[in-house]
Formats: structure tokens, sequence, C-alpha cells
């Protein structure tokens, strides 16, 4: 009668495990759209605080960049040149850089990063920038990317933060 009953537990256990393997999904994690992936253009703005003197500066700038995805993973450089002036004193003058990024798409619209990249001013002066950023899809390959970094002089000692958007044009 142990017997019995021993091999009857072992029975039910044993086949309750075939239950539980059946509930197991195993599917490829789903890829997310493309829209990301290839060249894009764009144009954006930013507003730029010196940290070290109470000086603004606004400018703009056309962009010219490209990214590729590997999953949910993202990699991009990209290209600009433009204008920036200091607030109150109209004294444009030329600026020109460039960016790589890394990020994560939370979602198919969704894109988190983190950026690095050096610029050139009118004049010959020199900056790095870090900082990091977020990108929405808002249409089919049109996005918003609102950014914010840190600049800081090769010489001089200039430190600032700039703050900025742009609207991208993606094309596959």
């Amino acid at each position: 009668m142990r017997l019995l009953a021993t091999t009857a537990i072992v029975l039910v256990l044993a086949s309750t495990g075939a239950y539980a393997a059946d509930l197991i999904v195993d599917e490829e994690p789903v890829a997310l759209s493309s829209g990301w992936d290839g060249i894009y253009i764009g144009v954006g703005g930013h507003w730029e605080f010196d940290i070290n003197n109470p000086v603004q500066y606004i400018g703009g700038a056309g962009i010219i960049g490209a990214n590729v995805t590997m999953d949910t993973f993202l990699l991009g450089a990209e290209a600009y040149v433009g204008g920036q002036s200091a607030v109150g004193a109209w004294a444009p003058f030329w600026i020109a850089g460039g960016e790589v990024r890394a990020g994560f798409l939370a979602s198919e619209e969704f894109l988190i990063y983190a950026s690095v990249g050096g610029e050139i001013i009118q004049g010959g002066a020199t900056f790095w920038t870090a900082g990091g950023g977020l990108e929405f899809m808002v249409a089919d390959n049109m996005s918003v990317d609102l950014e914010g970094d840190f600049v800081a002089g090769t010489a001089g000692g200039y430190q600032a933060v700039r703050l900025g958007a742009s609207l991208n044009w993606h094309f596959d």
C-alpha cells in the first residue's frame, strides 16, 4: 500500500511538470520598428547658459545624422552647422560640431540616449560636449529630439549648460 501511494504521488508530481512546461512560451523577441535606422536631416535650436558668467546664448543649426539599431540598442552619429549669439547683444557667430550617441529604444517611438561630441566656433575655439536626451517618433519618419549637454572649452575654462530641441526627418 505504501509503495502504491508513493508511486501515485510521484506520477502526479511528474505529470504536473509537463503541464507547467507547456506554459513556457519560447518566442523570438519582437523586433522594433526600423524607422530609426538610416539617415536623417533636421533643424534645431538651443539655449546655452555660461556657468561662470551671466551670459546666455541662443542658436540654431541644420543637422544631418545616421542611426543603426540592433534590437533595442541604437548607435548614431550626427553633424551640425549653424549660428549662435549672446542674448541681448546681436553678434552672431558660426558654430559647427558633431556627436556620437548610444541609446535604448524603450518602445518603437521612444529613444533614451547618451551623447559625446566636439565643436568649433568662429575664431577657432574648440569645445567638447557630453549629455543625453529623449527622442520621440511623432509621425512616420519624423521625430522630436530634446537634449541637454554640458559644454566645456578645451582652453580658457568655459563651461556651460545647453538645452536644445530639434525636428528630424528620417529616411530608410
